[in-house]
């Protein structure tokens, strides 16, 4: 029982402190697959095949 009163204090803090975030612009919304693909691929050198040839 007590620790489920515990978990309802941990969930209620979590949403209040989430609530804050947002109202601030503290929160950030993480990439979509589109963007990490692009960031992903400015980042990366070409590879070179061997032998040398272009």
């Amino acid at each position: 029982m007590k620790s489920a009163l515990n978990a309802i204090d941990v969930f209620t803090y979590a949403h209040e402190d989430a609530k804050i975030m947002i109202q601030n612009g503290w929160f950030e919304e993480p990439l979509q697959m589109e963007e990490q693909c692009s960031s992903i691929n400015k980042t990366r050198q070409p590879e070179k095949p061997p032998g040398g040839f272009p």
